[in-house]
């Protein structure tokens, strides 16, 4: 980054603030627009090798979105795009961050295909594709209680302790 696509001396006050806060530098290059998201996304794919998404334009699958709770997606700032057998490609602010890369891989069973952002708001993604999903349970939720209160289904059975004990471990 140095020279190229971030002038010295903002790198040099970036490296402050992320010493002094205990930051992550390149949010602080975010934070402070000494670079774009463009940028840090091209330099993250360049040194990664981690594949680049335009968040506004790519069809984000459902059955990836299932796989990682949204308080986790949210907590952690990573937003699931698609599976692809075992392979769960997920896009991160932060490709480089094992941690999180590590409880997504446990959380999903999955092996996690770390993407980053070229345009496109993590965050956004989150909100729609979250927000979509949680309305429909919403619905449904609501349907099956009007159903059952109206008799049309029987409600679930709860199990007895005693069958509860019994269960083959």
């Amino acid at each position: 980054l140095d020279g190229a696509l971030v002038r010295p001396e903002d790198l040099v006050t970036a490296q402050e603030i992320a010493r002094n806060t205990g930051r992550k530098l390149p949010i602080v290059l975010l934070e402070n627009k000494f670079v774009t998201q463009e940028t840090l996304s091209t330099v993250y794919s360049f040194q990664l090798g981690v594949p680049t998404v335009d968040l506004n334009q790519y069809k984000i699958k459902a059955e990836a979105v299932a796989l990682i709770p949204e308080n986790v997606a949210r907590e952690h700032n990573v937003m699931p795009l698609s599976l692809d057998g075992d392979t769960l490609l997920v896009c991160m602010s932060d490709p480089t961050d094992l941690q999180v890369i590590d409880t997504l891989s446990v959380m999903s069973r999955k092996n996690i295909r770390p993407a980053v952002p070229l345009r496109g708001d993590i965050l956004a993604a989150i909100d729609s594709n979250y927000r979509l999903t949680t309305k429909i349970e919403e619905q449904i939720s609501r349907v099956v209680s009007e159903a059952q209160a109206q008799g049309r289904i029987a409600p679930e059975p709860l199990l007895a302790p005693e069958a509860i004990s019994q269960a083959p471990v």
